[in-house]
């Protein structure tokens, strides 16, 4: 994490590796609850729009520790 002025947002650093680990986990996750309960239907997320979803979780997390 790159961190700015309090002005300046932050900027979020990860590799592509990083993400598609994430995102390897989160689609399995969503896959466990759909087994566990058939009645739940979950949409899997491109993995472009799981970036987004990443990015916002790190700038919330690095956020409340400023």
């Amino acid at each position: 994490v790159v961190t700015t002025t309090k002005q300046e947002k932050s900027m979020i650093l990860y590799t592509e590796k990083q993400l598609l680990v994430a995102y390897a986990t989160h689609v399995h996750d969503l896959a466990e609850l759909e087994i566990s309960n058939p009645t739940i239907s979950v949409a899997v997320p491109t993995v472009e729009e799981f970036r987004l979803l990443y990015e916002e979780k790190w700038e919330e997390y690095y956020g409340e520790k400023e």
